[in-house]
């Protein structure tokens, strides 16, 4: 059906969006793509409401190249010597890249002054061209993954004639993407060396890492080093060689290789910010490494083309006063300095050399930690639990290594009765704990570590204890384990300790809620009933029938029940219900749904403990030993009236304790009486060219609980306009006689639902504005009787329009916003750029 307007109200909305992932403003993955579509409801002149879906309008994210290239160095060489410069290329982009490079003298320098500079992958960090490293060549491209780095090596040799103080040596990386942010407007990375050119020495620097023996919780790690020192210049009357660690290295305990070279002083360990200050200015510290002490060795001389070596090794601890100092796959970096040359009043270096970059990888520490639930102790206890009922213990599990690890978990009964069942739950005890890693225990899922939030779980431990467990005090024990799947060696244990077990007894009974159209036929008509010497042990019965409420179809029922705690020791008890019908009610879906209200809690005499609050509840809150609460049940349907046939229902409620799992109830009735009701709808409003037609769509139900005979007709007085006609058919084709009450006849049983349509027929002769009004009537009639028990109506109003008169269409489109300006770029439905993360876009 199509329907035309020549005026109308509409809303359309600029919604701008920031590209981002939803976790922590990550940028989204480069292709990823946006979509957005758009609904318009608007209004014709008449009230009539209508809706247009718009298309789908997409963006994709754009890739985001961002790389790092660092750094730029100043090294002392003598001509005719070869210099190494160390550099690290970073991808910080959201997508992998690839990567051309090039060395070579930068456009200020002689055309004699650099000859055969090369770049070479530095696969072992050590700083120097070795066996093995490739040489990258300039049509090579080096891939490096999105947040990973490579180290590269370029060597130059500075040429026997040169005149020159300083040359330069440029290094550019050329992104195979886009250009990289931090880079020119080519995708150019670049860095900027320089050699400074000397007839004095020139020491060559290369460190590297020649073992690692990794630490534990217990014992302390070693890395040791070989630094090798060669003169390229002429002889060398002193230096010195200064080395930084981060704050776990412990200078103090040193361990040094004896060594009998005369040009090496011993190692001394100094305040490193004195250290530091005796370096010429411009030097690029590791700030991690910038900590109290520092390492210093004397070079007491070196002639002219010899090499020096030192290894050292360096300790360091994993964890200090039970706090782990470095997390998991950490890189400790390093590098040294030399300084050397003259020195001025200020004992600072002339000039100064420094080594590559090593890196060694920190290891994962194992521990675990269970114990109570607040943290204080190895001990678990719950005072009592009722026999055939449950001790819950909260366990706290807590990793105490350095890196993520899974714990399986494993409880050994020591001395719970026989037939004590124990499982593993989540700390509400609403979710069991599962398998994570599939070794067949439950375990507590993955942990992080113990320097990051998320590195322990509380989990509850369910004894549930069996029905004929003796009613004696304990204590009893069962210990729950903690294993590390990681590596076995590492476990922990906390005790639950169950103080006894008491008997344990729940009484469901029935207070008159209401004083309307209800019948109270209860034992208990006061509180202390539950607590007399001669009282009954289980007030009303499920076989008694307690309370009985009449009520309409769709109204709510309100009962009142008590529950009273006649146990010796505190319990809480879940609410459920259930409802069932008479065998005289046939095809019933009934969906019925049950509100728990607080009204009030009261001990053995009847005296308030805590007022009714009205609030929402699915069970109690745990109650005193003889206790009792009062409880307001509303049952309703959960859906139309029609699903609730008329007719008797019983309601069962049903009281379950938490701790013993013991379960009362009581039997209610629900007499639900016999409702006639019709819906036809909607009214509609529409326009049609003359010579056309124009369907209407409607849906009659049956919203009453009684079956209906229904006939469709126009009032008695009605009479058709000239120019006009109409039919009714259902949504079969079925024609529906309107004319004839009897053939029109179609039964409805309850909550039945027809689909109708008028059609309106306009003549060609009719002028523009001509309206007819169509009135139909379903008439519901008892079906045993005949009786009209119920009607409704639908009216059509249609009106003649003019062809000029236009219909409502919608688009959707997206478009850029310049950030500088906050103009919009062109709106497309599929927009033909990429749009990057964090940038903003409008619909």
């Amino acid at each position: 059906m199509k329907h035309y307007s020549n005026a109308f109200w509409g809303i359309a909305l600029l919604v701008i969006g920031m590209l981002w992932l939803t976790t922590a403003l990550a940028l989204a993955p480069a292709g990823y793509e946006i979509k957005n579509k758009a609904t318009v409801t608007y209004q014709d002149s008449l009230g009539n409401e209508y809706t247009a879906l718009s298309n789908e309008a997409v963006v994709t994210v754009a890739e985001v190249y961002s790389a790092l290239l660092e750094h730029d160095q100043t090294i002392a060489s003598a001509p005719g010597q070869t210099v190494y410069f160390s550099h690290q290329l970073t991808n910080n982009g959201n997508t992998d890249d690839r990567f051309t490079l090039w060395a070579g003298k930068s456009p200020s320098a002689s055309a004699n002054d650099l000859s055969d500079v090369k770049i070479y992958l530095d696969i072992n960090g050590d700083g120097q061209p070795s066996s093995g490293e490739p040489e990258i060549f300039g049509s090579e491209e080096v891939p490096v993954a999105s947040g990973k780095s490579v180290s590269l090596i370029v060597a130059a040799s500075v040429s026997a004639s040169i005149s020159s103080d300083t040359l330069s040596l440029a290094l550019i990386a050329t992104a195979a993407g886009r250009p990289a942010s931090s880079a020119t407007a080519d995708g150019l990375l670049e860095n900027i060396d320089t050699i400074t050119i000397t007839d004095g020495a020139v020491l060559q620097v290369s460190k590297q890492v020649i073992r690692h023996t990794p630490g534990s919780s217990t014992i302390d790690g070693e890395v040791t080093y070989r630094l090798q020192i060669k003169n390229n210049g002429a002889d060398l009357d002193s230096g010195g060689i200064y080395d930084f660690f981060p704050k776990f290295i412990d200078l103090t305990a040193l361990n040094t290789n004896p060594t009998t070279d005369a040009r090496l002083g011993n190692i001394e360990i100094k305040d490193a910010a004195k250290l530091q200050a005796e370096l010429p200015s411009g030097v690029l510290l590791i700030p991690e490494n910038n900590h109290a002490s520092g390492l210093y060795v004397a070079i007491t001389g070196l002639k002219s083309g010899a090499s020096a070596s030192l290894e050292f090794s360096v300790p360091y601890s994993a964890v200090e006063k039970s706090l782990h100092l470095f997390e998991a796959g950490t890189l400790m970096k390093d590098k040294a300095w030399v300084g050397y040359g003259s020195r001025d009043q200020d004992r600072i270096w002339e000039l100064v050399s420094e080594s590559n970059l090593t890196e060694v990888t920190l290891p994962q520490l194992y521990g675990v930690s269970a114990k109570n639930h607040d943290n204080t102790s190895h001990e678990e206890m719950v005072a009592s639990a009722s026999a055939g009922g449950v001790a819950e213990f909260i366990n706290l599990i807590t990793n105490i290594g350095n890196g993520q690890d899974i714990f399986n978990l494993e409880v050994t009964n020591t001395s719970f009765p026989k037939g004590t069942d124990f499982t593993l739950w989540d700390e509400t005890g609403t979710i069991p704990l599962s398998d994570t890693n599939v070794d067949g225990k439950d375990d507590t899922g993955l942990l992080k570590s113990l320097l990051k939030p998320g590195h322990q779980i509380k989990i509850m431990v369910r004894a549930s204890l069996p029905a004929d467990a003796t009613p004696v005090a304990g204590p009893y024990k069962a210990v729950l384990t903690a294993v590390s799947v990681t590596d076995a060696s590492f476990t922990d244990s906390v005790t639950e300790i169950l103080g006894k077990i008491t008997s344990a007894n729940v009484d469901l009974a029935n207070f008159a809620a209401t004083t309307d159209r209800i019948v109270f036929d209860g034992e208990v008509t006061k509180i202390t009933d539950f607590f007399q010497d001669k009282a009954s042990e289980d007030f009303d019965p499920v076989s008694q029938v307690s309370s009985v409420l009449t009520r309409k179809a769709g109204e709510a029922a309100e009962f009142g029940l008590y529950i009273a705690n006649r146990s010796e020791v505190s319990d809480s008890f879940g609410l459920s219900f259930d409802v069932s019908t008479a065998a005289s009610i046939k095809d019933t879906n009934t969906q019925w749904q049950v509100t728990w209200r607080h009204d009030g809690i009261y001990d053995k005499k009847g005296n308030e403990l805590a007022a009714a609050t009205g609030a929402v509840i699915t069970s109690t809150p745990l109650l005193p030993a003889e206790t009792v609460m009062k409880v307001i049940a509303t049952l309703e349907l959960s859906g139309a009236p029609w699903g609730m046939p008329a007719g008797d229902y019983d309601v069962r409620f049903t009281a379950s304790a938490r701790g013993s799992g013991n379960t009362n109830s009581t039997l209610d009735k629900l007499i639900l009486t016999s409702e006639y009701v019709l819906a036809f709808t909607p009214d509609s409003e529409g326009q049609v060219e003359a010579g056309s037609f124009i369907e209407y769509q409607h849906t009659l139900t049956n919203n009453g609980n009684i079956a209906l005979n229904v006939a469709i007709l126009p009032p008695a007085d009605f009479t058709l306009p000239s120019g006009w006609s109409y039919s009714v058919k259902k949504a079969d084709g079925t024609p529906i006689n309107t004319e004839d009450s009897v053939a029109g006849y179609s039964t409805m049983a309850p909550g039945a639902e027809e689909k109708v349509t008028v059609r309106i027929t306009a003549e060609a002769t009719l002028p523009p504005g001509s309206e007819f009004v169509l009135t139909l009537e379903a008439r519901g009639m008892d079906v045993s009787t005949g009786k009209i028990m119920t009607t409704a109506a639908i009216t059509d109003t249609t009106r003649v329009l003019s062809p000029s008169e236009a219909r409502i269409t919608s688009n959707k489109t997206v478009a850029t916003v310049d950030e500088s300006t906050g103009v919009y770029g062109a709106f497309e439905e599929v927009l033909s750029t990429r749009v990057a993360p964090g940038k903003r876009v409008v619909w």
